[in-house]
């Protein structure tokens, strides 16, 4: 507390912050949220998701004018779409500062005129936040679905069973990843 007040840096500046994944059902009628049920124990589905830090939930959509940015935030868990899951991601060392830096720096590089529901969504948006945040990638059930349908589009061979397995192996797989610290160098080199 002696540093804070000596000037040498605040409480602001060394607490750390909960990330958080919000996942909807992208289709929220009734038949598909069943459906995704169904895929979500295969390891896969479709979802909107948005990530949380500092009270603000960040996601990404289209449907915004030319030359705007498709980047916005609501409050949490109050996104469009039927509500499915919350995935706690791990803490941040940023401080509320430097999370709005970085969102200010990601504008120009998710304009709405860039939204593709294959290739770069909702989700892809979210891998990224959450790298650069330091708590590592978003569970690859997010966006196996995506990535099948990208791949049947363009030829390439289709799995038939879906890498990531059920629900348990991911939740593994996200414990490890969150560990390892995964994405933390980029963190440093863009929040200025």
């Amino acid at each position: 507390m002696g540093a804070a007040l000596a000037g040498e840096g605040s409480i602001e500046d060394t607490r750390t912050a909960t990330v958080t994944l919000h996942c909807y059902d992208f289709l929220s009628s009734g038949e598909g949220q069943v459906l995704n049920g169904i895929l979500r124990q295969l390891g896969t589905g479709a979802f909107h998701c948005g990530v949380e830090v500092y009270g603000k939930e960040w996601s990404f959509r289209s449907g915004r004018p030319a030359g705007v940015s498709g980047l916005f935030w609501v409050a949490p868990r109050t996104a469009g779409g039927a509500y499915r899951e919350t995935i706690v991601m791990g803490e941040t060392s940023m401080s509320e500062k430097e999370v709005e830096r970085l969102v200010q720096a990601l504008l120009g590089y998710w304009p709405s005129s860039g939204y593709d529901l294959l290739m770069r969504n909702c989700c892809h948006f979210s891998n990224e936040f959450c790298q650069r945040l330091g708590v590592g990638s978003i569970p690859e059930w997010t966006m196996t679905l995506a990535k099948r349908v990208r791949r049947s589009q363009t030829g390439q061979r289709v799995p038939i069973s879906f890498r990531g397995g059920p629900p348990a192996r991911a939740s593994r797989r996200r414990r490890l990843q969150s560990s390892r610290g995964l994405g933390s160098n980029l963190v440093r080199a863009t929040a200025h």
